[in-house]
């Protein structure tokens, strides 16, 4: 399993006065994971100690994932997590998810 550095966004909810409330997203952070199939479920997996929580944003160059879970350790150093493949998130820069294709209209 080879690393590579990723972008992770985390939201941010604030209310909006209406018993609701808006999600942004702050400045990218540098992480180093990897993204991949495991067992029929998409998975990251991340070194130890990385900040790296439930509903994070991870921009890679396959295109754009929201972790969904952390599992924990899978051994040594590493850390692993589901995440699920999504097509839109709004960001403030109007970051693209490369690798999303044509469904970004």
């Amino acid at each position: 399993m080879r690393f590579e550095l990723l972008a992770r966004y985390r939201p941010t909810r604030t209310t909006d006065g209406r018993h609701g409330f808006n999600v942004s997203y702050g400045t990218a952070v540098n992480l180093w994971a990897v993204i991949q199939p495991h067992a029929n479920v998409l998975t990251i997996s991340f070194r130890a100690g990385e900040d790296v929580k439930v509903e994070d944003v991870i921009i890679a160059a396959s295109g754009c994932y929201r972790v969904t879970d952390i599992m924990g350790h899978v051994g040594g150093p590493v850390q692993r997590g589901a995440v699920e493949r999504i097509q839109r998130p709004i960001f403030p820069d109007d970051t693209p998810c490369s690798g999303s294709g044509s469904d970004n209209d």
